[in-house]
């Protein structure tokens, strides 16, 4: 199964796009470093890819479930709550 959301900033009002910024600062997402590796173990794991342009940065991280910062978790849950909207 796989679940895909664009949020656009301009689409949001103005308590939600505090948030997404607030979670994206809270993940500290564009400093964050990967080195992902398959756990061939753990074949249902999920898989993400998160890209974020904020404030003239751009950035994409793919990585399994285990390597996820627990940084982004906040993040990646409100996404994928935006997803099943």
């Amino acid at each position: 199964m796989v679940s895909k959301v664009d949020i656009d900033s301009r689409s949001l009002d103005s308590m939600e796009v505090e948030e997404v910024r607030k979670l994206i600062n809270q993940s500290d997402f564009f400093s964050i470093q990967i080195e992902d590796r398959l756990n061939q173990n753990q074949p249902d794991q999920f898989h993400y890819i998160l890209s974020i342009k904020f404030r003239g940065k751009s950035k994409t991280i793919n990585c399994g479930e285990p390597n996820l910062p627990e940084s982004c978790q906040p993040l990646i849950h409100y996404l994928i709550k935006k997803s099943r909207k």
